[in-house]
Formats: structure tokens, sequence, C-alpha cells
């Protein structure tokens, strides 16, 4: 069972000042998200009444954010996913931060995460399968600083935390963003009312559907094709790996990742995503994580894609490239390269991560090889691992 360690304020606590009490257990997000995920995730609920993202208070320190965190992290490890709903009570008149610091502060426990990840015993400890936990962040939410909060909350406050939803995702990677501005809240303008429970645990399932459906759909799919990987030993899932791959035919953008047991994204073409074909796009959104690669569109789109391909290898994320090689020859091995997996590999390394790249030959076995086909069919496919 999947573990998912939720770190929050007040709201993941299930705190109510009218009531002047906790909400019952029923009634609060996580137990309703864990009803609601069932046998898939173990819920575990780490919410603190007064918590901030940061390590601003300074008579209730106990509610400083940072200092708590690698410790219940460490505590609860492995986990498959961090949840961070914070950043609500930072936004608070009497803390007096803009939101380029809770922004900032936010970061952080990604970031510190990470940190952790790199060193190489704290990674088989504490890491499931060596691999960094997905991160979904839950912005503040919406709170009534005109009326029922106005004594804690002030239109200042409200901008601040706008701009802490438009600008968060331009400072944070390989990450899932929530944001409400219409979840119910109780009488005191601050805290979800029951509704508010229910409806927070509705969007964090859904987020959490999005993305593990995907995974499950691409084995789904490679239990139906005639697959065979060979070399897998030549792999090592510790260090993030760059495949290039030769281009047979349009199914080949899915065999490989079908192979992978640990997930890739995929840095294809756009003459092959994007050619109008409806189901061809279908197949790609529902059963790849997917980027765009232009060899031919000059330094600007070229510079993009060094951008992120980096990002994903910093995060552990496995990079496939279609096409990279060209044709294969009857032994069967790669001959030919050209959209940039040596560039890609020569610049994560000028930056200081070690990355590994393996070429990979795809061999289809078929009496009647469909170059432009993209159905399941009777072909056998091998892959080769080098």
């Amino acid at each position: 069972m999947k573990k998912i360690l939720i770190y929050g304020d007040s709201n993941t606590w299930g705190d109510n000042f009218i009531l002047g009490k906790r909400i019952p257990d029923d009634k609060q997000w996580p137990n309703i998200l864990q009803g609601k995920v069932r046998d898939s995730y173990k819920i575990i609920s780490e919410g603190l009444p007064g918590r901030l993202a940061g390590n601003d208070e300074k008579e209730k320190v106990y509610k400083n954010g940072k200092d708590t965190f690698t410790a219940i992290f460490r505590t609860q490890a492995p986990v498959d996913v961090v949840i961070i709903s914070l950043g609500t009570n930072d936004l608070q008149m009497k803390y007096n931060k803009n939101y380029e610091d809770i922004i900032s502060d936010l970061v952080w426990y990604k970031n510190t995460v990470y940190e952790m990840f790199l060193d190489e015993d704290d990674r088989k400890k504490y890491f499931v399968n060596n691999s960094m936990p997905r991160f979904i962040y839950i912005l503040p939410i919406n709170f009534d600083y005109i009326k029922d909060a106005s004594v804690i909350f002030d239109i200042n406050c409200e901008n601040n935390r706008r701009q802490v939803i438009e600008k968060f995702k331009e400072k944070v990677d390989n990450v899932d963003i929530l944001y409400f501005n219409d979840l119910t809240l109780f009488n005191d303008g601050i805290h979800l009312d029951f509704n508010g429970h229910e409806t927070l645990a509705l969007k964090v399932k859904e987020a959490l559907d999005m993305k593990s459906n995907k995974k499950d759909a691409l084995k789904e799919f490679g239990e139906r094709i005639n697959l065979n990987v060979f070399g897998m030993e030549n792999y090592n899932e510790k260090i993030p790996t760059i495949f290039i791959a030769n281009h047979n035919c349009l199914m080949d953008i899915f065999y490989l990742p079908a192979a992978l047991t640990n997930g890739s994204v995929s840095l294809i073409s756009p003459r092959i995503m994007y050619k109008k074909n409806l189901e061809r796009q279908r197949m790609a959104e529902e059963l790849l994580y997917s980027m765009p690669i232009e060899a031919h569109g000059g330094k600007k789109y070229s510079q993009i894609c060094l951008k992120y391909a980096r990002k994903f290898l910093y995060n552990n994320i496995d990079i496939t490239i279609f096409p990279e090689g060209a044709y294969i020859d009857p032994n069967p091995y790669v001959y030919k390269g050209h959209t940039g997996a040596s560039r890609i590999l020569f610049d994560v390394r000028k930056s200081g991560i070690f990355a590994n790249i393996i070429p990979v030959a795809i061999e289809i076995i078929s009496n009647n090889l469909d170059l432009d086909g993209f159905n399941i069919n009777d072909d056998i496919i091998n892959i080769y691992i080098y």
C-alpha cells in the first residue's frame, strides 16, 4: 500500500473557531480522502492549528513549519506522496510577510526533501524505490477578509494570497498544484465547513487519480502487446537516465515507456505528437508523460528543451527521446542519432547532475509493419537495452 503524508495547518487538523474544538474525525478532509482512496493509499495526516510555512512565530515556536517538517518526514518515511497544505497563516497581518517570502517558504519543503534524496544513505532508507516522492501543493485557500476573519486578514492579505497562487508555479517544477477561491467556510471566515472538507477531499482524490491512472493505463497497454525486454541489467535505476531509441513506426513512442518500470518523460518530435490525428493524440495524453522536442526549431526552442530536460533529470526522472536513432541494422544496433541526447547529457553534467545515456534498439517483427498505424496488433516487439 502506498503512503501519503499530509503536512498542513488547522484546516488539515479540522479546527473551528465557532465550536471552539476539533470537528469530528469523519468530517476532516484527510479522513474523507482515506475513505475515497480505500486500500490504494494510507493517509498520514500531520495537521496543526496555526502552523506556518515559514519560521516567523516568535512565541509559540511549535507552529513554525520548517522546524518540525524534517523530523516528521523522516518519522513517516518512506512515503509515495507528500501533500503540503500551508501558507494561509503566513498571510496574517501580524506576520507582515510578502508573497515572495511565502512562496520561498513553500518551495523549501520540496527542496529539503530533495537534499535528503541526494544523500546516498538517506535515499536508501527514506525513499520508496530510491525515488523522490510526488509533491502536491494545496496553496492558501480563500478566507473572508471583509467580515468574519477581518481581524486577522485584510485586502492586502488577500492580494498576497492571489499573488502566491499566480507566481508559485514559476518557482518550482515537477509538482502538482491545487488552489481554490470558493471553498465553503464556517462563520469564522477561515476554516472549512463540512462541505468544504468534502470538496477538498474530492479534488485531492481527482489529482491523485490523474497521475496513477496514466501509470495504470501504460501498464495495461504493456500487458496487451507482445513485448520482450532484454538487457534491463544494464539500467541502473538509481541514476537518472537518457534513453535514445531508434524509430521504426509511430507506435515506438509507446513501446519503450511501457518497458520501463520506473516511469519516464518522453521527449517527442511535435511532428510525431501533433500530426492531425485525434486518436493518436488521445493515446499520447492517456499513456505518456510527454514534452515536445524540436531539433530544428532554432536556439530558442533548443534552450527550452534543454532547460526542462535538465529539470527532469535533476529530479531523477528518466527521459526517452524519439526519434534519436535513425534505424537499426540486422544485429540490431542503433547507428545514428540527431535530436541532441549528447547535448542534453553534456548540459546536465555541466550543471552538476550525473546522468547516464543508454542506447535502445526497438526491433519489430511483423508480417506487415504499419509505419503510420497506432493500433495494438500481433507484432512482436523486442527492446534491447545496451
